[in-house]
């Protein structure tokens, strides 16, 4: 019962204050809505991530011809792309440094400048120190309108011994030299141009070391060295998630939509309000329970029935009659009885009328004892007890009766805000 009468207050309320509703719901459902989409897009991240955008490729290929008689290479012989060579019998190292770059699309201005390095250094930790330097320039090439996949060659020839001996003469003439004397072919390799769409303007060099410290010397450096060139770009990445958005986001977006649905359908067709009928009987079963204490079911034998019957309007004024004659209210079939000597009190529900002068017939078929606690019981729906007893709003009321203990009542009558406090 207390189930009941809060829903025909909630559908009350909801008739009341629909504007206000819809647009609460509205609110939430955009809310919703608004908090889904960003959980969703927030799983989706924004990165700044290195990648190869093209590539270049170069390297040496050196040899040396034997000149001298010896005892295992035949003169005249080619050995080629060795890491030593001998000094007396191949004393001149000759080679060609060749560069090349990788892309889509490409075109650059290229120059290419082999150059012979010789200086004394010396390594302080990661630190270099260079003491002196002697440059001589080898070979240059270059190119125009230089397309990807094209080749950009220039060669080389070192006289390893004249080399060793230009480096006695500058350490003589210094009056001794610190530090380690290096011989070095250095490749540059410079580049004006647009590849990829991206303009490019740089230089890179490549080095092969020649090392002429003993009767034999050693050559170090790359015969096909492959360099990235790298760019940064923004990419999205998807974070890893259980659930495509967060639940509550999303059952808040559903269930205050499906709610708008439902209240604007239900005002459409005339179904949101409760109907008058089943106000007025709540209103009835309300006031049969505030009154059940002074309520017995029972029955009176006809033959003992008096014979001056009075009909009064409501169940509260028969209450009255039950409390001054010190007697009880007795519940029949079809009315509401009280015996007070040779007069019959009567109040029967179905022979109230609405404020409209409507008959109500309305009321339950059963009407339960005053032991059970259901409280399916018949009550008033006349003028008076609709006005004092049940207002006609069954969420809240004026009214404030109520039976005391002592028989005597309080305020002027029930209203439905006491109905509404019994269903919380």
């Amino acid at each position: 019962m207390n189930t009941e009468r809060a829903i025909v207050r909630a559908r009350t309320a909801l008739d009341q204050w629909f504007v206000l509703v819809v647009i609460v719901l509205l609110a939430v459902s955009l809310f919703g809505a608004y908090a889904t989409y960003s959980s969703a897009a927030e799983q989706t991240a924004t990165e700044t991530k290195t990648v190869e955008a093209w590539s270049t490729t170069g390297g040496f290929d050196h040899g040396a011809t034997v000149e001298r008689e010896n005892e295992v290479f035949e003169v005249g012989s080619e050995l080629t792309d060795r890491t030593t060579y001998f000094t007396s019998i191949s004393p001149a190292l000759e080679g060609s440094f060749w560069y090349t770059y990788h892309a889509e699309d490409g075109d650059v201005d290229a120059s290419l400048e082999l150059e012979r390095v010789t200086r004394s250094v010396d390594e302080d930790g990661e630190e270099v120190v260079e003491h002196w330097r002697v440059n001589e320039t080898l070979d240059t090439a270059a190119a125009d309108s230089f397309e990807p996949g094209e080749e950009l060659d220039a060669s080389f020839s070192l006289d390893v011994q004249e080399t060793a001996n230009e480096t006695d003469r500058i350490e003589e003439s210094l009056g001794g030299s610190p530090g380690t004397v290096e011989t070095t072919i250095v490749a540059s390799v410079s580049k004006t141009g647009v590849v990829d769409g991206d303009p490019v303007d740089r230089t890179e060099t490549y080095e092969l070391v020649v090392d002429t410290d003993t009767d034999v010397y050693t050559v170090d450096g790359p015969a096909h060295e492959e360099r990235p060139v790298d760019e940064t770009e923004v990419v999205e990445t998807e974070r890893e998630s259980v659930l495509p958005a967060p639940l509550g986001s999303t059952l808040l977006f559903v269930v205050s939509l499906l709610a708008l649905g439902a209240v604007v359908r239900a005002k459409a067709t005339d179904r949101l309000a409760p109907p008058e009928d089943e106000l007025k009987r709540v209103r009835r079963e309300y006031e049969r329970e505030t009154f059940d204490d002074w309520i017995s079911r029972g029955s009176i034998l006809a033959d003992e029935e008096p014979d001056t019957r009075i009909e009064l309007e409501t169940l509260e004024g028969l209450v009255d009659v039950a409390i001054d004659s010190n007697g009880r209210v007795i519940e029949t079939d079809d009315d509401f009885v009280v015996v007070d000597g040779e007069t019959l009190y009567a109040y029967a529900p179905s022979s109230g009328t609405d404020e409209d002068g409507e008959d109500d017939s309305g009321g339950p078929d059963e009407r339960g004892s005053p032991d059970e606690t259901d409280g399916d019981d018949s009550g008033v729906n006349d003028d008076d007890s609709e006005r004092n007893l049940v207002p006609d709003d069954p969420t809240g009321g004026d009214g404030d009766d109520d039976v005391n203990d002592d028989g005597t009542h309080s305020g002027d009558g029930l209203d439905t805000g006491e109905a509404a406090d019994a269903c919380e």
